[in-house]
């Protein structure tokens, strides 16, 4: 299993524990066409978006390492941003929720903890809200050196 997927598995274990009963996958598709396919709301996705290179590669043993910052977006759909019925769930409790599900999970595979890079809102299209969390941590890959 690669490390992003592990990844994504122990942010969906751990979102699947915190919020029994809601729709918590990976995202199924480009946003606004899962938005269209949806039909359980809320929701809550989960994608892999891109990594980026941190500091330079450095010697280990005869190869280099080379760290990377591996970059995660929790997408939240719901028709609400507060509840206003008892049982119901608005953007805002579920936003909640999604931190503290998230917040310094330590994920196999990874040189740290999970951390949090901040919200935002995605979009408003016919009374949906989508919001993005984003979240990062350090993933390190080791290469034998090689000759050329």
């Amino acid at each position: 299993m690669s490390t992003i997927a592990a990844i994504e598995d122990a942010m969906l274990a751990a979102l699947r524990e915190k919020l029994p009963g809601l729709e918590v996958a990976t995202l199924p598709g480009p946003p606004e066409e899962a938005l269209r396919r949806t039909m359980r709301m809320p929701a809550v996705w989960v994608v892999w978006t891109g990594e980026r290179p941190e500091g330079a590669p450095q010697r280990h043993g005869s190869g280099l390492k080379r760290t990377f910052i591996q970059t995660f977006e929790v997408v939240v759909v719901t028709r609400n941003l507060r509840s206003q019925k008892e049982g119901a769930r608005g953007a805002y409790e579920l936003i909640d929720a999604v931190l503290d599900a998230l917040l310094g999970l330590r994920v196999l595979g990874t040189t740290g903890f999970l951390n949090y890079a901040g919200t935002r809102l995605f979009e408003i299209e016919a009374g949906v809200f989508v919001y993005f969390c984003t979240f990062e941590v350090q993933t390190a890959i080791t290469a034998n050196a090689k000759e050329g």
